[in-house]
């Protein structure tokens, strides 16, 4: 049942605000000036956004007062940041991407980054779907693909970039939910591997693209969710791990494949939503993280250690709430424990997408 709204500050008799937004003074959010009421400004860019519902607004004295149920306020395109490892300050304005999702962002190996989602406009710029944003935060002008459908997923070579989703047509071209760019002059090329259904996760890796997602078949082939695709001519190898549900993220480390999503059985063997499976047979290898609790979402292999995010609660008997360290062997946890940060913020309820270590 929809909760019902007041729009007045003395409406306290029945309900209390979860949060109020207070930026002036430390007390108020004080909007921009309300410009007069036209057909031209219907909708304002420079409106700050909530990560909640607002079932509260009143304006008193130039200001607006909103109260919900969220707990951050910021401004409108806010989508994604650069931040300095070290001390958490923002670096610099990263463009603002209006739209309603962010899902991949690869570095361009010049200070640049490639994103790509579910957006419209890049740093002021119309850009659907997928941009490149130069290592001086400006957007690049001559990059502007504008696939039809959101993007999940991006990896590169070194010389092409590969680029995952739902889209069917990109840089004017069909191409069926996975493409490649030719990086010298930002063209797409002919490699079509056409899968049956999304892309979710792309890997470049020793003369090998690894794709994951809710295919059944890719390249010419039947192959389950989880392929190894030509870089030339995008035909499949015989390489058939077969897990029952879809991969969404992937990580290589010793030859062994690291693939989470939301699957039981993958290369032969009983994997819950985790698993590594060897590069050359397919077969599942003996670690084994015993997750329980939901699937992996986000992935990253990294020297002797695996880490996990999702929404899983549980790893090898030991509780970690959606993000977890497992060592690269066996699948046990380590004693690192992020998740702790989240029980004591009251977010167990939220999911761990992104994990990355330096």
């Amino acid at each position: 049942m929809t909760k019902p709204s007041y729009s007045s500050l003395g409406s306290r008799q029945s309900r209390t605000w979860r949060s109020v937004a207070c930026l002036l003074f430390g007390l108020v959010w004080c909007a921009p000036a309300a410009e007069p009421f036209s057909a031209t400004n219907l909708l304002r860019k420079d409106f700050w956004d909530t990560d909640g519902n607002i079932n509260a607004i009143a304006t008193a004295n130039g200001a607006v007062y909103v109260g919900g149920s969220f707990s951050y306020v910021a401004p409108r395109g806010r989508k994604v940041a650069a931040v300095d490892a070290y001390t958490g300050q923002l670096q610099s304005e990263f463009p603002r991407v209006f739209g309603s999702a962010i899902h991949a962002i690869l570095e361009d190996g010049n200070g640049g980054w490639f994103i790509g989602g579910e957006f419209n406009e890049v740093g002021g710029l119309a850009r659907t779907n997928l941009a490149h944003v130069l290592s001086s935060f400006a957007v690049d002008p001559d990059f502007h693909p504008d696939p039809n459908d959101a993007v999940f997923a991006l990896t590169s070579d070194g010389d092409r970039l590969f680029v995952g989703g739902d889209f069917t047509r990109i840089d004017g071209q069909a191409r069926s939910r996975l493409a490649s760019f030719n990086l010298s002059n930002n063209l797409v090329t002919a490699w079509a591997p056409q899968p049956s259904g999304r892309v979710s996760a792309l890997l470049a890796a020793e003369d090998r693209i690894y794709a994951g997602g809710t295919f059944t078949s890719i390249g010419g082939l039947d192959a389950r969710h989880l392929a190894a695709l030509d870089p030339q001519s995008g035909g499949a190898f015989s390489w058939f791990p077969l897990p029952d549900g879809p991969v969404v993220t992937m990580g290589l480390l010793d030859r062994r494949l690291f693939v989470g999503g939301s699957f039981n059985i993958i290369g032969g063997e009983f994997r819950e939503s985790a698993a590594a499976v060897d590069v050359q047979s397919g077969i599942a290898t003996a670690w084994d993280p015993q997750l329980s609790g939901g699937e992996v979402t986000a992935l990253r292999a990294d020297c002797d250690t695996v880490y996990l995010g999702g929404y899983f609660t549980n790893v090898h008997g030991a509780t970690r709430h959606r993000v977890a360290a497992v060592d690269s062997d066996l699948g046990l946890p380590t004693a690192w424990d992020a998740g702790l940060a989240l029980k004591r913020s009251g977010n167990l309820n939220s999911s761990v997408n992104s994990v990355r270590s330096p």
